[in-house]
């Protein structure tokens, strides 16, 4: 799925939304990917663009797919303040910077 690996551990801010919604930019890469409150998630890399689902899981994770006849991922996150760190099942970082909202 273009790199985008999703195992990850979801927060809520105090209105119920997901802080997770909205454009983030892998700080090492050329990953932007956007969470939408519709659940749906659009990633783009050089590569080309995947479209998918998102859901939250629990506080700290987060399913992700792409096709409904393909298991779903399940990722651990955490946002501090405009950083995304999405903790994949290698146990390796990904911190993604928030984008301005459009």
């Amino acid at each position: 799925m273009l790199g985008l690996s999703l195992r990850t551990a979801l927060t809520a801010d105090t209105t119920g939304k997901s802080q997770l919604l909205g454009a983030w930019r892998l700080i090492s890469g050329d990953l932007e990917v956007r969470f939408e409150e519709d659940g749906t998630f659009e990633a783009r890399t050089p590569e080309g663009v995947t479209e998918g689902r998102w859901q939250q899981l629990d506080e700290m994770h987060l399913a992700t797919w792409a096709d409904e006849n393909k298991p779903r991922r399940v990722n651990r996150f955490e946002v501090q303040g405009d950083n995304l760190i999405i903790i994949d099942d290698h146990g390796q970082y990904h911190v993604h910077k928030r984008l301005p909202a459009n």
